[in-house]
């Protein structure tokens, strides 16, 4: 029996296209396992309140030291 040394494998299209549908579902199996609680809503346009302002600058001042 010989050895193939350089050949290249070539997928079928039934390959590629399992291999895509599976990506696709652990992706949506992800997106669907995050928790959603972990992230802020969206707020669009709004402007912060103070309190968010001066939790905000207390917590860049604790980083920065000053």
């Amino acid at each position: 029996m010989e050895e193939v040394v350089g050949m290249c494998f070539e997928p079928t299209k039934d390959e590629i296209t399992r291999s895509q549908a599976r990506r696709t579902a652990e992706r949506e199996d992800h997106e669907q396992r995050r928790d959603p609680s972990a992230y802020p809503e969206p707020r669009g346009n709004q402007t912060p309140d103070e309190d968010e302002v001066e939790r905000s600058r207390d917590k860049l001042e604790a980083v920065l030291g000053h």
